[in-house]
């Protein structure tokens, strides 16, 4: 197909906590997924933030919620919202759900 001739799905999967089930290991293990198709509107808005917060004197380079700080996470959420409703996430607690 040549290009531009199709559309194109783009899928975006995160996950969150880890596969250790015991005593030291995370509570829950998420798999969040958000499938999107071009025009991304979500990008010039998300670019904005942070060249606001960079010009603000914060030196970040992307966003990443298990490295930024709590106020820049909640900034990136509501931009997010803005554009699509947040993704229900799948708690799977416990080894049961992996035997």
């Amino acid at each position: 197909m040549a290009c531009g001739s199709a559309e194109y799905l783009y899928i975006f999967l995160d996950e969150g906590g880890n596969f250790d089930f015991s005593p030291t290991g995370t509570k829950y293990f998420t798999l969040t997924c958000i499938s999107k198709t071009r025009p991304f509107q979500i990008a010039p808005a998300l670019d904005s933030l942070k060249y606001d917060l960079i010009e603000t004197g914060l030196d970040i380079e992307y966003f990443h919620a298990a490295e930024d700080r709590q106020a820049v996470r909640d900034k990136v959420f509501a931009a997010i919202q803005k554009f699509m409703p947040l993704p229900n996430p799948t708690n799977l607690t416990g080894k049961s759900h992996f035997k």
